[in-house]
């Protein structure tokens, strides 16, 4: 036992460590640095979700083949082995007897359905209609699946800049530190200053670690989102991303929503399933009316008693004096053909042979009163129409009020974006200003420091704007059709 489960410990560790090779072999294609389009493309082929949405899809297809098949004729065989003991049958005469019996029967039945109210035509197109309904299922799970891992992405470069921001923020105050260092040195600025510029790069260098704690944060939700373990040292390639020439479509969100009814994979499924129900609905109502079948039968069996009888007859005659010649004393004798009565066993085969028997019927079926089963079954698949009629509408709201927020989103974003645009180049000319009354010593270090801090943040809001930004147009030329990859 303790080797059987030794065995079968070593055995799941060989498929552990199978699977985590080829996982690594698809991580070093990939190289050093993962571009969108392959993040995207691994989460297809190894998300669970995206592989159990793939498996249902195939028990459908096992559904409708099923289905297509179930309108051939059924053939099946029995066979069977037995002894007798006491008074019983005799299989093969029919006739009482006490001897033993070993005994063997086989048999084969075979029926098709003539004419069965359509309920198979109806079940094979519910069927099928069920199989396009998983397959729209499994591109919707791509779907999902693409957008987290996009979302993840952008959030890794939306990151990645935020921390350069960080770091220039730092390189600026230790200049500034170094300038004032020199300047209280000199005589020329209170030692107050330096403290104050001091302040100002320790806090800056917090900010720059907690940029970069986000950065590491990110890349771990994205190696999560790719479902790979933490540790990994991951980067991305950076997107080219022209702001000049990104604008939102003039597309409207009612235009959007006509386009994403059309290619949308939750309202194709929805719509197989609509159809579905309908077609299952009808061949409830198949269940009501008059059926006809076809049916067959050959039977053939053996008994280990089963005997002819065969009369020989012998080259000799039977002699028998049957009297005397009247006054006289010769006898007279009767000559008869001598037969005798010879008792064989039949044999397996023969038996077989001359036992063979079969049948053919035409059975008609005509539904009166079934306890109320049919017409329950048509009642529940009414019910079930109806539903989906109704799951049908949700999704489209749904799907309607996902395009007029996403729309609405990236209209705020792409004004926001506009907004801080401007700002920060104001900012950039105030804080040129400031460095200039700097060097001549016409502004404080309070002021300086206010000035620098307001384009670092207006620089890091803008970052935030631009990815938000991008990351909304991309969802709404998803629901245009177009690929998540597209940059």
């Amino acid at each position: 036992m303790k080797r059987k489960f030794l065995l079968l410990v070593l055995l799941c560790s060989g498929l552990v460590v199978h699977a985590q090779q080829i996982q690594d072999q698809q991580l070093a294609a990939m190289g050093d640095r993962i571009s969108l389009q392959e993040a995207v493309e691994y989460a297809w082929r190894n998300n669970i979700q995206v592989r159990q949405s793939q498996l249902q899809v195939q028990a459908s297809e096992i559904d409708y083949l099923q289905s297509r098949l179930g309108r051939l004729p059924t053939l099946n065989g029995q066979a069977t082995h037995g002894y007798n003991f006491g008074r019983s049958v005799d299989p093969f005469t029919n006739q009482y007897t006490t001897d033993p019996i070993r005994y063997n029967s086989f048999s084969f039945f075979s029926s098709v359905d003539v004419f069965a109210g359509f309920q198979a035509h109806n079940q094979i197109k519910a069927r099928y209609a069920e199989l396009e309904a998983a397959r729209q299922d499994a591109a919707e799970a791509r779907n999902i699946v693409g957008l987290q891992v996009t979302d993840a992405y952008l959030q890794v470069l939306l990151t990645q800049e935020l921390a350069a921001i960080a770091r220039l923020q730092v390189n600026t105050s230790q200049e500034q530190l170094n300038r004032t260092r020199i300047q209280v040195e000199a005589g020329s600025l209170p030692q107050a200053n330096l403290y104050d510029v001091e302040s100002q790069l320790a806090a800056d260098e917090v900010s720059a670690v907690n940029a970069e704690n986000n950065l590491e944060l990110a890349k771990l939700n994205l190696l999560q989102s790719l479902q790979l373990p933490g540790g990994q040292n991951v980067e991305v390639e950076p997107i080219e991303i022209d702001m000049s020439g990104l604008q939102l479509t003039t597309t409207s969100p009612q235009e959007i929503y006509a386009v994403a009814l059309e290619n949308q994979p939750q309202i194709r499924a929805a719509n197989n399933r609509q159809d579905a129900t309908q077609y299952s609905l009808q061949a409830a109502k198949g269940a009501l009316m008059p059926s006809l079948a076809l049916s067959g039968n050959i039977t053939t069996q053996y008994s280990s008693i089963g005997t002819e009888r065969d009369v020989i007859t012998m080259p000799d005659f039977l002699e028998t004096p049957a009297g005397y010649v009247q006054g006289t004393d010769q006898v007279v004798i009767i000559r008869q053909p001598n037969t005798q009565v010879v008792v064989n066993e039949i044999p397996f085969w023969d038996q077989l042979d001359l036992n063979r028997r079969g049948s053919v019927s035409i059975n008609l079926n005509i539904p009166v009163f079934n306890n109320y089963q049919a017409r329950r079954q048509v009642g529940l698949a009414r019910i079930q129409s109806r539903s989906a009629d109704l799951e049908l509408e949700r999704i489209k709201n749904q799907l309607r009020s996902s395009i007029e927020q996403s729309y609405a989103d990236a209209r705020a974003a792409a004004k926001r974006y506009a907004a801080l645009q401007k700002q920060v180049e104001s900012l950039e000319l105030a804080f040129r200003n400031a460095e200039i009354r700097r060097e001549v010593g016409s502004i404080s270090t309070y002021d300086f420091t206010f000035a620098k801090n307001n384009l670092d943040r207006a620089r890091a809001e803008l970052a935030q704007a631009k990815y938000n930004y991008v990351f909304s147009l991309k969802v709404i030329d998803f629901y245009l059709g177009n690929p998540l990859t597209q940059e």
